[in-house]
């Protein structure tokens, strides 16, 4: 047939809709037999013939198979081959039960990997349209909840930069105690020898041999608050206006009217979103433990040692505090920020 025409043959003019294939699959899990689907053909399919499409894996364990008998494969006119393989839609109106081995050596040049990487698509889209369909209709409260993190954001954003540009010296110095130290504020005490029995190092103001102990005084918290290349309001707005991209109003005609390629760029872009958002939350909550009482009290308990050669001075208020490490290094930090939302909405199953 080079011109591509055929003759309908069987009872199936378009491949089965997902609730007949649901009820294939269910003859299959109760009877063990996918012989009984209805209609099934048990001859190969015309190979001249251009459209073929895979409805869905079948496998049956040997213990459900009647006497223990492998599956009849149409591909080799209802020889008992397989356990594993798949139903087969073909255009003449066929249903065929074939094995795996089998149909890559029936449809030959790589033709069966076609069809089969035909089918895992046409499976994914489907279930990235159902996904879609069940979840865009939430976006609007996704766009809320989103948009009630600007306070705690912009709070942010604000004391982050502050803290940069009024206090660089002191911003360098926590900064540098998360790089060697993972956080840790220390200092380090020096205990003369008055004997031999224990010398580690040498003390020159005194001829004599002396003992360094490194003392971990506080670990500070909130890393996120010092990284410059964290802006809570860009990643923000990068967010929502990732949620403002998402088709809106009628969601079933806006999926109906995508092709393959924009329901998968809708799926990735929605499921970037669904990601981002928790995760910006954390680094928000993290960038404000910074600011948290225990983390003000451990900086201060640390400026105050004794042993710390820093002029560094920190005066606790009610919502805020003040550090002065000289004229150039004097900052008000406000330690209120807003709260922020648990992004509930956002616990979405995935397709």
């Amino acid at each position: 047939m080079p011109d591509g025409s055929f003759s309908t043959v069987g009872p199936y003019l378009f491949p089965p809709p997902p609730i007949q294939i649901e009820e294939f699959l269910f003859i299959v899990k109760e009877t063990g037999e996918p012989e009984r689907i209805p209609g099934i053909t048990r001859a190969p399919p015309d190979l001249s013939l251009e459209r073929h499409e895979l409805i869905c894996e079948i496998h049956v364990p040997v213990g459900q198979r009647p006497g223990g008998e492998y599956i009849p494969c149409a591909i080799c006119r209802d020889v008992p081959k397989f356990l594993h393989g798949h139903l087969l839609w073909s255009e003449d109106g066929c249903l065929r039960l074939i094995g795996h081995c089998c149909a890559h050596e029936y449809f030959q040049g790589g033709r069966f990997a076609d069809i089969v990487d035909q089918g895992r698509r046409k499976r994914q889209r489907k279930a990235q349209e159902d996904w879609l369909l069940d979840n865009l209709e939430k976006v609007p409260d996704l766009l809320a909840e989103i948009v009630a993190l600007q306070p705690a954001a912009g709070f942010l954003h604000k004391q982050k930069s502050a803290f940069a540009k009024e206090a660089p010296a002191v911003h360098e110095i926590f900064q540098r105690a998360f790089r060697n130290s993972a956080g840790a504020l220390t200092v380090v005490h020096e205990q003369l020898a008055r004997n031999h029995d224990g010398p580690r190092g040498f003390h020159s103001s005194t001829g004599g041999q002396s003992d360094y102990q490194v003392e971990i005084v506080a670990t500070l918290r909130g890393q996120e608050f010092l990284m410059t290349g964290f802006r809570p309001i860009s990643a923000l707005k990068k967010l929502i206006a990732q949620l403002e991209a998402l088709p809106g109003g009628n969601v079933l005609d806006a999926v109906a009217a995508m092709d393959e390629q924009g329901v998968d760029a809708t799926t990735r872009m929605f499921l970037a979103a669904l990601k981002a958002g928790p995760a910006l939350v954390a680094r928000l909550r993290a960038a404000a433990l910074f600011l948290s009482p225990a983390n003000v009290a451990g900086m201060k308990k640390w400026a105050e040692h004794p042993n710390n050669p820093l002029p560094l001075h920190i005066d606790l208020r009610s919502s805020s505090f003040r550090l002065r490490l000289d004229e150039n290094n004097i900052l008000l930090v406000l330690t209120s920020c807003p709260p922020m939302s648990d992004l509930k909405g956002f616990d979405i199953a995935l397709p």
